[in-house]
Order: C-alpha cells, then sequence, then structure tokens
C-alpha cells in the first residue's frame, strides 16, 4: 500500500495556491518502467533489512528473491492504488456535512473528483497490463 500511495501522490498536490487548495496531474503518473524500478529497490531493500536468515535460504540470492517476486508485487501495487484512490474519495465525500453540500468552492469535492480521476487512470493502466 505504501508505493501504491507513493503512485497516487505523484499525481496529487494537496497545497496547490489556486482554486479549492488542491490539483491534479494524470500524465504524472508513474509509468510500469518506473513502478518496477521502484518496487525492485523497495525489494531489495526488504531482502536486505527485513527478511530472516531462515526465509533468505528459499532464495538463491537478493537477485533471486527480486525475479520471484517482483512479478506477484507489481499488479498488487497497482491494485492497492485502485482501492487507495476509492478509499479517500470516499473519504473526501464522508466528510461533507449537511450545511456545505450546496456550497460552492469545497476542497471535498475537488478532492473526490481527483481521486476518481486518478481511479481510472490507474484502471486503465491495469487494462493495458
Amino acid at each position: 500500500m505504501d508505493l501504491a500511495n507513493y503512485i497516487n501522490e505523484t499525481m496529487l498536490d494537496n497545497s496547490y495556491p489556486g482554486k479549492n487548495g488542491i490539483a491534479w496531474y494524470l500524465e504524472n503518473c508513474m509509468s510500469s518502467e518506473e513502478v518496477e524500478s521502484m518496487a525492485s529497490h523497495y525489494l531489495r531493500c526488504f531482502y536486505n533489512n527485513h527478511i530472516s536468515h531462515e526465509t533468505k535460504v528459499n532464495y538463491q540470492s537478493c537477485d533471486d528473491f527480486v525475479a520471484k517476486e517482483l512479478p506477484r508485487l507489481i499488479p498488487q501495487i497497482w491494485k492497492c492504488a485502485l482501492c487507495n484512490n476509492f478509499f479517500w474519495g470516499i473519504w473526501a465525500l464522508a466528510l461533507l456535512t449537511p450545511e456545505i453540500y450546496s456550497k460552492e468552492g469545497i476542497f471535498n469535492y475537488d478532492f473526490a473528483i481527483a481521486r476518481v480521476e486518478m481511479f481510472y487512470k490507474i484502471k486503465e493502466i491495469l487494462g493495458s497490463q
């Protein structure tokens, strides 16, 4: 989920100085190659710093670990990115109170729209894999 959230955050600016304080840039979505590079580095760090010796014996080396685990991790990252956007979109709408439903310029609406658009961007990427 951490890696998925990172992908999503590359498209989002929560401190945008204009409009309602938020902007999103779908074109900033990480490419498949960038996600693979990030995930490979993550797995190498995980192998070197967190896997027990008992587990390491199941792999010939760190490279073997990455080669075996990366194909399983990549789809999970993209699916978690979908879930993350869905969650934050619902969260933004759930915070709205009846007093502000109809007001103009509400951050929550823009944030929810951003997350929906990001959701569909990730879904498009998943569909092309």
